[in-house]
């Protein structure tokens, strides 16, 4: 078996030791190399390298490690023990023969994991039996697709947990906390064993896998769980057909299978031209496969018979038992168009036909049936014809003489316009209402645009075209801005999704929260509907998740407490979010006791933030800011949830990095308003573009407040020698920009330029300039790696003339000036 050198580095192995990982996977390697292995000794080696890839995707998962564990001792034991093991192993093994069924299952899988979890929680406030049934419908079909997939471990469960459900629906088991926490637990233990489909289907190079091994989580415990609930666990499922089939799901199915339907068709046709050919075969065979798996789902016996009959045409041929002749060519032809009218039938909601598994009675437009409905011929002539058909079936039945030539014609002519009245109500019912897209492709398109506005200011703005009077270019270049404006918005638009899916999933953290802080809060949602940049939403999950885990442990009072200060015994937090201008607010408000002015000023002094006389004299507006330093805290009692000063830093750090603010508003016992200020969308601003020297820089439109030319007597020197502006009683620092970024050795006259003012985080300041060259719309790209340490710039922009301007981050660059 395996040396001494790596069972010992195996046995004594740390997850999250990343180097020590990276050496057994380079010695697993070298040992791979050698031939004097056992084939089942090499077998074990390779599970265990791809165990070890897939904990440095995934991170230390408990259940990778015990499994890795379990390979450790299988190959530190006898042969027969080894063998068992890596068949336990294998049985984990799925072959995947379409990649797009497994990536198309775990997208709608995740969505529907979402939407499960949230519903599950609403459950425990309010029992609502449409949300029952929608849970039950969701795991009907992760359960389903599974089962068809081959992942039966995914299938097991949202078996037992749609058992558990239907018992709900039925009456048999009341919704209380622990069913609430069983279903949680279901719903999780899911997700993880998705999340690890995931990783192993995203682990091979281009998408291209043929096995994935399905989770090797125990689950035993939740099974257990869910079997031991209630004393009437059902052992036969029942199935209420108009419960579990929506509309929508029907109708995407046929859309669906008309799409995979043509393409089998043109393959088809291919093949005709090329017998031999088995790209052709293999992928009518695939999709065939695709269709006939769905239709059983959705009990549509007739198109899972006749897919079932394609299905092992196209096998005889790939296994070249048949040549894919004429006759066998019309026959598949034959059999689509079968199947493309039973879908017709579906879109037009007839489904108890498509539900027949009865063939013949169904194909209403075939000719058999018709020359039956004429009188021209009769069922046993029309089926012995089939049974030998190898020429069209007119032919042969004009042959046998059964019919006449005249009679045929007319039954062509009818069949003609039967069928072209169906493939016309059938191709209008079918139309797609959308598709799908990946995110790369979105993202390439949103960049795109972004060169289009730059290469729109390049000619605008070009230096040739001042002082021309070209009315019918100028004419021309007004419809190309209106063009490339609505573009830049479609485009956008095409990247917003609701904040409803992030909103749902702080409903659970509410939960598992109060639940462990023993504390009674009522969780209110608004404005869920708000669309923003999906990229956004990315970035502030984080801050959403700290400042209401600091709600929770810091602000919303126990009960008792609650109580003894006149407050009702549940708190309230609500989250909210709206537009305001070119800005998505989303507020976290709570009515907890309020942030500690007293105590947080205490915190600053000590840490040197604040001398006491400032504590004292600033604002409280001025005071909440400091919450967000690093390390800062007011708890005195470090625990997992709070206490070291690292939550709020993130929050700051997340929303600067999106150009963002956050507002602070607080009073003592009645609660504290988090709003988070942040832009529509990170790539595209509308700014003001200025020069300091020969550099060109802009700031965002939304950060200015006024530009002013100074007089003399506005200007005064501070006891500390800093000039600041006396601005209609208002007194506003003042910074030179050249000489904050160091553009020029000599020091310029604040009545020189013009002063730029500006403000972030409640801050103001007035910054000098030499010119104010106008109001731009800036295509933002991130700066080069060599500039990366320049301060206060969020990033650049490329002008018309081909010049770069920086664009200065207002609240960075507050901070800089004031420390």
């Amino acid at each position: 078996m395996a040396n001494k050198k790596l069972i010992e580095m195996l046995e004594n192995f740390i997850p999250g030791d990343l180097i020590n990982q990276l050496k057994i996977v380079d010695e697993i390697t070298e040992l791979l190399k050698k031939e004097d292995l056992e084939d089942k000794e090499k077998e074990i080696l390779g599970h265990v390298a791809q165990k070890f890839n897939l904990l440095m995707k995934a991170g230390p998962q408990q259940d990778i490690v015990d499994s890795i564990k379990s390979l450790t001792s299988a190959l530190s034991t006898d042969k027969n023990k080894a063998e068992k093991n890596v068949k336990s192993t294998d049985d984990d093994l799925i072959i995947i023969e379409d990649m797009e069924i497994l990536a198309s299952f775990i997208s709608e899988t995740n969505e529907h994991l979402e939407n499960i979890e949230t519903k599950i929680v609403s459950l425990e406030n309010a029992y609502v039996p449409e949300t029952v049934n929608e849970i039950f419908r969701s795991m009907h079909t992760i359960k389903g697709v599974a089962s068809f997939l081959g992942l039966n471990k995914i299938k097991d469960l949202s078996h037992s947990l749609e058992n558990l459900l239907d018992n709900l629906r039925d009456d048999k088991i009341s919704i209380n906390t622990e069913l609430v926490d069983i279903l949680l637990e279901g719903s999780d233990t899911l997700n993880q064993m998705m999340k690890e489909i995931e990783i192993w289907a995203n682990s091979f190079e281009n998408g291209v896998i043929t096995e994935v091994f399905e989770s090797e989580i125990e689950l035993q415990s939740i099974l257990e769980k869910i079997k031991n609930f209630g004393s009437n666990s059902k052992t036969q499922e029942t199935i209420p057909e108009d419960e579990l089939i929506t509309p929508e799901m029907t109708k995407q199915f046929a859309e669906e299978s008309m799409e995979l339907l043509d393409t089998v068709e043109h393959s088809i046709l291919q093949l005709e031209k090329e017998p031999g050919n088995l790209k052709y075969i293999e992928e009518s065979f695939r999709l065939i496969h695709t269709i006939k798996g769905n239709s059983g789902f959705f009990w549509f016996e007739r198109i899972e018979k006749l897919c079932m009959g394609i299905e092992t045409v196209f096998d005889s041929l790939r296994k070249k038992d048949k040549i894919a002749d004429n006759s066998i060519i019309s026959s598949l032809l034959s059999s689509i168009d079968m199947v493309r009218a039973s879908l017709g039938e579906i879109a037009e909601g007839d489904l108890v036909n498509a539900r027949n598994p009865k063939i013949d009675s169904q194909y209403h437009d075939s000719l058999g049936n018709i020359l039956i409905e004429m009188g021209a011929a009769t069922e046993d002539s029309v089926e012995e014809a089939l049974n030998v058909q190898q020429k069209k079936l007119g032919e042969i039945l004009l042959e046998k003489g059964d019919v006449t030539e005249v009679q045929l014609k007319k039954a062509l002519k009818k069949q003609g316009k039967k069928q072209n009245t169906q493939t016309g109500s059938g191709s209008a019912l079918l139309k797609k209402q959308d598709i799908r897209v990946s995110t790369e492709r979105l993202d390439k398109l949103f960049n795109l645009v972004g060169e289009l506005i730059t290469a729109e200011t390049m000619v605008i703005h070009h230096p040739e075209l001042h002082n021309l009077e070209l009315n019918n270019f100028t004419q021309a270049l007004t419809a190309l801005s209106k063009i490339t404006k609505e573009m830049q918005e479609v485009t956008m638009a095409i990247r917003m999704i609701p904040l409803d899916g992030l909103f749902n999933k702080m409903r659970r953290l509410i939960r598992d929260l109060s639940k462990k802080f023993d504390k009674k809060i009522i969780f209110l949602v608004s404005g869920e509907d708000t669309e923003m940049d999906r990229n956004v939403i990315d970035q502030i999950a984080d801050p959403l998740v700290h400042i209401i885990r600091n709600a929770v442990d810091h602000g919303v009072e126990t009960s008792s407490q609650r109580q003894k200060n006149g407050k009702e015994p549940e708190g309230t937090i609500k989250l909210n979010a709206k537009y305001e201008g070119n800005e998505i607010w989303i507020s976290i408000i709570d009515d907890g006791g309020g942030l500690n002015r007293d105590r947080i000023a205490e915190i600053a002094v000590e840490r040197n933030l604040l001398t006491r006389e400032q504590a004292d004299s600033k604002l409280d507006s001025e005071i909440w800011p400091l919450i967000f330093e690093p390390g800062f805290s007011t708890n005195k009692v470090v625990s997992e949830i709070s206490g070291r000063g690292v939550g709020m830093d993130v929050v700051k750090k997340n929303i600067e990095k999106l150009r963002g603010k956050v507002e602070i508003v607080s009073e003592p016992q009645k609660g504290t308003t988090f709003i988070l200020q942040i832009p529509l969308t990170l790539a595209i601003l509308d700014g003001i573009l200025f020069r300091s020297n020969d550099m060109l820089f802009s700031i965002p439109t939304t950060d200015i407040i006024e530009f002013h030319k100074p007089e003399p007597h506005q200007i005064t020197t501070t006891s500390i020698n800093q000039q600041v502006l006396k601005l209609r009683d208002e007194i506003i620092p003042l910074v030179k920009l050249s000489e904050f970024y160091d553009l020029s050795a000599t020091s310029k006259d604040y009545t020189d330029g013009i002063l730029i003012i500006a403000t972030a985080y409640e801050k103001k300041i007035a910054i000098l300039v030499d010119e104010i060259i106008g109001n731009r719309q800036f295509v933002i790209k991130a700066l080069p790696e060599y500039l990366n340490d320049v301060k206060a710039v969020s990033g650049c922009s490329i002008l018309g003339g081909g010049d770069v301007c920086l664009v200065i981050d207002t609240g960075a660059f507050i901070s800089q000036v004031l420390e």
